[in-house]
């Protein structure tokens, strides 16, 4: 475990009450990148979510290394050797081990090499917890008559209606209920929204009877039947081949958030960081320019077209608004930019495939300030769609719920 912060030690008194017996090993925080950087291993933080998981591998690699060489108690390893062979820049160019257990064998041909393997492993389950949102019930600067979806007092019948007195509006959801209904005579599958001003309420809800009614009332669905009472935010989703995560609502349309990690290679990698770095320059200085050499020549084309072929042939030619006509059509306006706006158009390119809900500057080739949001109708019946649950490791996922879309 890193000791980064007062956090971990607090984790640390958490596991060792319920595991007593266990031995708890703390890393200094400073030894992880300095690890990767003797041995060459490159970071991708930014650009996805698994750098983390490799990480607490180097955790573990260096927190054991660490432990056999100075045992939990250091001042009994000083005891017996002298200062000098304290020298934790040379640790691991030799063979550590203690009571006949290796910890790590030196040289390029050692233990290194199983680290590399482990390290270079993209098989890695990114998870997300789900919740139900709490706080605020609605905006609150009301509508004049006949607007608003929250009636201005309800328990007033005078103000109780809002095509006379008017409403708040955006009313906050708390989650979504999956439901059948009946529209001119056709089924209909919807991800209704729940408000938070009746998440109490409906917590003792036997039969879904005054869910049912809101549901009437207030989304105007004819004969609803419930087959999920609570799809919660940041639950999966996989709607027509894609992974996404259900992020919220804007009026009617949901919201999602990409939920597959890009998988990059070294080379990759190594440009899109060299990328980042001038970019940080750039946020504190925006005439900031790129090092002579910073870049070899068709580097940034390449990363250019490594995003261009993930969006057409990769998983992500499935992902809504993914831009990737924009993207192929103007690669030689991209080639005409000077080298610093071809790393800031790359930057924004980037967030096409980033887990969180981003928006993508594409003006430098002629597309929108704020592209790449993925919204979808909350009526999901013609979608092959699919709700996942999730256990907290990503381990024994299951499909809850899922339909094939009547096209």
């Amino acid at each position: 475990m890193s000791d980064n912060q007062q956090s971990g030690r607090m984790i640390a008194s958490v596991l060792q009450y319920y595991f007593p017996e266990s031995k708890i090993v703390f890393v200094k925080e400073k030894l992880i990148p300095s690890f990767k950087r003797d041995f060459h291993l490159i970071s991708s933080y930014g650009h996805n979510h698994l750098q983390a998981a490799k990480d607490a591998y180097i955790t573990i690699v260096v927190g054991n290394v660490y432990h056999t060489k100075f045992t939990m108690d250091p001042a009994i390893y000083f005891k017996n050797h002298k200062r000098k062979d304290y020298d934790l820049n040379r640790l691991f160019l030799e063979n550590i081990s203690r009571d006949g257990q290796i910890a790590w064998e030196s040289g390029p041909y050692g233990s290194i090499q199983t680290v590399r393997k482990e390290y270079a492993q993209n098989h890695i389950a990114v998870t997300k917890r789900v919740v139900e949102v709490k706080g605020g019930l609605f905006k609150q600067m009301p509508l004049k008559k006949g607007h608003g979806e929250y009636p201005l007092k309800t328990n007033d019948p005078r103000f109780g209606n809002i095509a006379q007195y008017g409403g708040y509006t955006n009313v906050t959801g708390s989650y979504f209920v999956l439901v059948e209904s009946m529209e001119k005579g056709e089924k209909r599958i919807s991800l209704e929204y729940v408000p938070v001003y009746l998440h109490e309420r409906l917590e003792d809800d036997p039969g879904h009877k005054l869910l049912k009614e809101y549901l009437v009332d207030h989304r105007k669905l004819n004969h609803p039947k419930i087959l999920l009472a609570k799809v919660r935010k940041n639950s999966l989703l996989k709607i027509d081949g894609f992974y996404y995560r259900l992020n919220g609502r804007s009026g009617n349309a949901l919201i999602l958030t990409n939920a597959v990690e890009v998988i990059m290679d070294d080379w990759q990698t190594k440009t899109a960081n060299k990328i980042s770095g001038y970019m940080k320059r750039r946020a504190i200085d925006k005439k900031a320019r790129v090092y002579q050499n910073e870049f070899h020549i068709q580097e940034l084309e390449q990363l250019y077209d490594f995003y261009l072929d993930k969006l057409e042939n990769g998983v992500y030619k499935n992902r809504k608004n993914n831009q990737a006509e924009l993207i192929h059509n103007e690669k030689e306006q991209f080639m005409e930019l000077k080298t610093e706006d071809q790393c800031v158009l790359l930057t924004e390119i980037k967030k096409l495939f980033v887990c969180s809900p981003m928006q993508a500057d594409l003006t430098l080739i002629g597309g929108s300030k704020h592209t790449g949001m993925i919204a979808m109708s909350s009526n999901v019946t013609k979608a092959d769609f699919a709700v996942i649950a999730e256990d907290p490791l990503g381990l024994r996922n299951k499909v809850i719920y899922s339909h094939k879309g009547e096209k």
